[in-house]
């Protein structure tokens, strides 16, 4: 069923003038889906660096309840814009105390002194110790690095506004609709992309992952030593997908760290289907070669040779029901990978 989008919804999703008139020149589109490939493709494409600080200016900042109720109180689309903030920190503002309100006020301060522009997350069902957490993590980072983490989490947030503005405009069985479990994964900031038309009816049919035994996470890992002969426990990995509408722009999906077997097999939520498209395994090389230095210092270097091993891999539409398991083998000179089972 065909979508109507005004330049009224267009900017409440995304505040950027540019992405506005861009997104609502087409009017109409076919679907729900459609227009959010649309949006997904103008953010990254076509709207410059000047309409992503002008969208990212737009939101109050996490935890600012003031701000939230001025927005709430305005007119029109302005008002419209407010009440969309407010549900989207609702877990926030609910789980927070006046120390994690000064904490995060402070830190926002630090964080636009430091960056030039407010700290951007995609706050839905997020509780307040997740935005500490989040903001205390990225506070660090280059600009540069801030501004391509900002840029993803507000295509994160349009996509939910869309979502949102435009439900009722949409058929909730039109083809290529999200499942429920995707719409969930959404909700927690574990984005993995949009169900493509068909894959939903293919999830369901399909055997869970792993040939019918107990469901699992869809994408797997396991480091061996092969210097030490043994396991690499110890060693960070964050798993990696190139977002919607853009050519190469990364979003973290999950990380963890190796256990005892050298394994992590949690990355993502059990599920017997997995989001189509690119992703990357990074592994942190350089964190276990310097602690293996510690205890072998005849073997490792102390500036190690790999300080990070990054695989690609491409999953297709048909491949979507499919187990991946992505394993390293390593030494201080040399890795190599597989597709494992």
């Amino acid at each position: 069923m065909a979508v109507h989008v005004t330049w009224d919804v267009a900017h409440t999703a995304c505040s950027s003038k540019l992405f506005a008139d861009k997104l609502a020149a087409a009017g109409s589109y076919p679907s729900l889906e459609a227009c959010i490939a649309a949006a997904q493709q103008i953010w990254w494409n076509e709207v410059d660096v000047q309409g992503w600080l002008e969208a990212f200016a737009a939101h109050p900042e996490i935890g600012d309840a003031a701000a939230l109720k001025e927005k709430f109180a305005a007119q029109g689309q302005q008002q419209a814009f407010g009440q969309l903030s407010q549900g989207e920190q609702a877990a926030a503002l609910a789980s927070a105390n006046p120390q994690v309100f000064e904490e995060l006020a402070a830190l926002n301060k630090a964080y636009k002194a430091r960056h030039g522009f407010i700290f951007i997350i995609c706050a839905s069902g997020k509780s307040a110790p997740q935005m500490l957490e989040a903001i205390r993590s990225r506070i660090n980072n280059s600009p540069y690095d801030e501004l391509g983490a900002a840029a993803r989490e507000q295509t994160k947030i349009t996509q939910l506004r869309l979502e949102k503005l435009l439900a009722g405009s949409s058929s909730s069985s039109s083809s290529g609709s999200s499942s429920p479990a995707e719409r969930a994964h959404v909700r927690t900031g574990q984005l993995v992309g949009h169900l493509m038309p068909g894959a939903a009816a293919a999830a369901a049919a399909a055997p869970p992952a792993g040939h019918g035994g107990p469901l699992r996470s869809p994408i797997t890992t396991h480091v061996l030593d092969t210097a030490l002969g043994m396991p690499a426990a110890g060693l960070p990995i964050s798993l990696l997908r190139v977002m919607d509408g853009s050519a190469a722009v990364f979003d973290c999906l999950a990380s963890g760290v190796t256990d005892a077997d050298g394994r992590i097999g949690n990355l993502l939520p059990a599920s017997a289907w997995v989001a189509p498209g690119t992703y990357r395994m990074r592994f942190d090389t350089g964190t276990y070669l310097r602690a293996c230095r510690e205890r072998h210092p005849d073997v490792f270097r102390a500036v190690p040779f790999y300080p990070e091993a990054a695989i690609d891999f491409s999953i297709t539409p048909d491949m979507s029901s499919q187990h991946f398991h992505i394993p390293l083998l390593l030494n201080p000179y040399g890795y190599s990978t597989y597709r494992g089972s």
